[in-house]
């Protein structure tokens, strides 16, 4: 039997659409399933003008290790803004700004890659000192 991953567990569209709109008390525009993921369920949205991801896990460790990476953003390593990290849906949710654009680890200049790979060890390094 295959293990159900994270991103195969989903709410409901409505349960989703409700959540956000309490969330944010108004109306998402252009709600859509965003594929591509393994460790979480990811839907994106607008409320107004922005762009926003809510992503839903088992485990809040991955949006915990987001909020930490956000301290290290810069033009080389562009971190999305990470607005909200709770529990809904019987599980742990995260919402933050959608991040523009894609870089692929294949596609990072050796800087980048780098970077990628220290700042990582560094979040590791203090979720375990934490």
């Amino acid at each position: 039997m295959t293990p159900i991953r994270p991103s195969d567990n989903r709410p409901s569209d409505s349960e989703v659409l409700g959540f956000v709109r309490a969330h944010h008390g108004e109306d998402p525009t252009d709600l859509e399933v965003l594929g591509g993921r393994s460790w979480s369920a990811a839907y994106g949205y607008r409320i107004g003008e922005d762009q926003l991801v809510l992503r839903i896990n088992d485990e809040p460790d991955g949006f915990r290790d987001d909020e930490l990476a956000m301290r290290y953003e810069s033009p080389a390593l562009p971190m999305p803004e990470v607005s909200a990290i709770g529990e809904e849906f019987g599980r742990c949710f995260a919402i933050s700004r959608a991040s523009l654009g894609t870089i692929h680890l294949g596609e990072r200049r050796p800087a980048q890659s780098s970077l990628v790979r220290k700042v990582g060890g560094w979040i590791v390094t203090l979720r375990i000192e934490w």
